[in-house]
């Protein structure tokens, strides 16, 4: 008897536990925060020193061979984690990519970061 009455107590707490959670609303993901200033300034230099410009454009200088870049911080499709795989590993995003892959020995990953944030923000 002791042990019906203990299946019961157990029970019903996981009912009470479980129907809690069931009412609560999901947060919805929240958008990472847009790169500092410094940040900014920091993947501009990451952008011209890893050659970046010889294929993209920006506005009027740079190269033609890659996409321009002008605007991509305004896509909406190209999310910060998009843009970090593309960087990383071309292929992964676009098979035919000509782009060569920026792995950590080439890109760090605090500079991949502020390289992302500089893409951003072009609007």
């Amino acid at each position: 008897m002791l042990a019906a009455g203990l299946s019961a107590v157990v029970l019903l707490g996981a009912v009470t536990v479980s129907s809690s959670a069931f009412g609560q609303k999901k947060k919805a993901p929240t958008k990472p925060a847009a790169a500092s200033k410094a940040d900014v300034a920091a993947g501009s230099k990451v952008y011209m020193a890893n050659g970046c410009s010889a294929c993209h454009a920006i506005g009027a200088k740079g190269g033609k061979t890659g996409p321009a870049l002008t605007k991509i911080g305004a896509d909406k499709k190209w999310t910060a984690a998009k843009l970090t795989t593309l960087i990383r590993d071309p292929k992964k995003v676009t098979p035919n990519a000509k782009m060569p892959a920026y792995g950590p020995d080439k890109i760090d990953d605090k500079d991949l970061k502020n390289l992302v944030g500089y893409l951003h923000s072009l609007k």
